[in-house]
């Protein structure tokens, strides 16, 4: 078939969740089909292994951020979500409209809500192709929990009010682009279920994400952290988006120093790219260390004495655990960073809600060598190795093939 894909941000090496779902999916894709890829890229990031691999790639550079400015403007002069404006670009729509439609794909393949604003430019250019949707998060769920999490802070009411609107604006938008779709895809059955809860109707098939086993078999712990005195507990992520600046600040004001209490050599690593300033200024606080972005993140992982996932806002399922489980690193989570992988809870991974009762975790993991042998090896089999991407893939592939049938 000839498979077109719509990306946000395509880049090699992949750096972050959605541009590691979007790089994987298209390669695979590109293994059995005609694949053309249209999106952003970074200049300097080229995706030279997907056009190697057979993939058309038509590219733009990346659009600069929106302004804080440009992002209140928009909430005040329309009713749409800010997601809806965050990476539209009509250089974009018109590379669409000049191209799509002599490539003429079967399947066009839009990734993420942040690129639905396509929709409509791709449907007009391709009437009879089918618009498939993949939905990394139910957006909706991420902002009704920022909105929830915000409540609670009257120092932060301001931003409750941001949430709600835009939780608000994402419920009807996301439910509308959906119903503008052949297939939404959906990575978790929560997913799934919040999807459905919007009545859009249309079908919803669950592609999970997944890991390259492959590139993880043989990496070898960062020098950096094994030089220095231990043990070492690391967060990693994109240090700018909300649940991890959220997640990050909670791990090292409420839960590091608890555990720091019962091993004063303990150390926490923040890693990731682009730290939001509150981010950046937890480096002040003792053994804590920021590392902004690094050339590669899975040195860091196979180091830890536990990889801690401390979500308490997101939605989708997060790739940081199936990259420790991949690494067979022990992990402690909360149950937002455990969506998607619920029944390994004490199995897999070691799982709690509150500051103490991560700490406490932590602790048991730092403090027991044949517990954390136990969950990395189990999280190994039952999270890692069901989820390489060929496997993910495979379900993908059955969708495709059920959408050329209808």
């Amino acid at each position: 078939m000839r498979v077109a894909f719509v990306v946000q941000r395509l880049v090699e090496p992949p750096d972050a969740g959605t541009p590691i779902r979007n790089f994987n999916l298209i390669a695979q894709a590109a293994r059995h089909h005609q694949v053309h890829v249209f999106g952003f890229t970074d200049e300097a990031r080229y995706p030279t292994a997907l056009r190697d691999s057979g993939a058309v790639l038509h590219l733009l550079p990346s659009p600069p951020s929106r302004s804080r400015r440009e992002r209140l403007r928009t909430m005040l002069a329309s009713r749409r979500p800010d997601m809806a404006m965050r990476s539209r670009s009509d250089a974009l729509l018109g590379l669409l409209s000049g191209t799509i439609g002599d490539v003429s794909p079967d399947i066009v393949q839009v990734q993420a809500l942040d690129m639905a604003y396509a929709l409509p430019t791709i449907r007009a250019s391709l009437p009879s192709a089918a618009l498939i949707l993949d939905q990394h998060n139910a957006e909706y769920v991420l902002q009704r929990r920022a909105l929830s999490l915000d409540a609670r802070l009257p120092r932060r009411w301001p931003q409750a009010a941001y949430s709600l609107v835009q939780w608000l604006r994402l419920r009807r938008y996301e439910r509308d682009v959906c119903a503008l779709c052949d297939v939404v895809l959906a990575v978790s059955e929560e997913d799934v279920a919040a999807l459905r809860a919007l009545n859009f109707g249309r079908q919803i098939a669950l592609v999970p994400n997944g890991v390259d086993l492959e590139s993880y078999r043989a990496v070898a712990p960062s020098p950096e952290l094994t030089a220095a005195p231990g043990p070492h507990f690391v967060f990693p992520g994109k240090m700018d988006f909300r649940p991890n600046v959220d997640a990050a600040a909670w791990l090292a004001t409420a839960i590091f120093p608890r555990i720091r209490e019962r091993l004063p050599g303990a150390r926490l690593w923040l890693v990731g790219r682009e730290p939001h300033e509150s981010v950046a200024a937890l480096a002040r606080l003792p053994n804590v260390m920021v590392t902004g972005e690094v050339p590669d993140v899975r040195p860091y992982l196979a180091a830890a004495a536990a990889v801690v996932v401390p979500l308490r806002l997101g939605g989708g399922t997060k790739l940081k655990l199936l990259e420790a489980a991949a690494l067979r690193r022990p992990l402690v989570t909360t149950p937002i960073g455990a969506e998607g992988y619920r029944e390994g809870a004490g199995r897999d991974y070691l799982l709690a809600e509150s500051a103490e009762g991560l700490a406490s975790a932590c602790l048991r993991v730092a403090g027991d060598p044949a517990l954390a042998a136990r969950l990395a090896e189990s999280a190994y089999a039952r999270m890692a190795q069901p989820h390489d991407w060929a496997r993910v893939y495979e379900r993908l592939e059955a969708v495709y093939e059920k959408a050329r049938a209808s």
